[in-house]
């Protein structure tokens, strides 16, 4: 891949993506992994509505994420 195939490579190393519940699993072993004490996430999306579903169903996991 060339230099912009690799950025988006970069880029979607560390993708959570599926059921607010695959989600959460994801994002409490990515902390744990990481032993960090906040995440930042980006909630890609073509669309308003769809960067405010994804904040949503991140809501339905975020509450449980340890």
């Amino acid at each position: 891949a060339g230099p912009q195939g690799r950025h988006v490579d970069d880029m979607l190393t560390y993708t959570a993506l599926g059921t607010p519940e695959i989600v959460r699993e994801y994002l409490s072993e990515f902390r744990r992994h990481a032993d960090a004490d906040e995440l930042m996430l980006v909630h890609h999306s073509d669309s308003v509505e769809g960067r405010l579903h994804s904040l949503d169903l991140l809501g339905e996991a975020d509450s449980v994420i340890t």
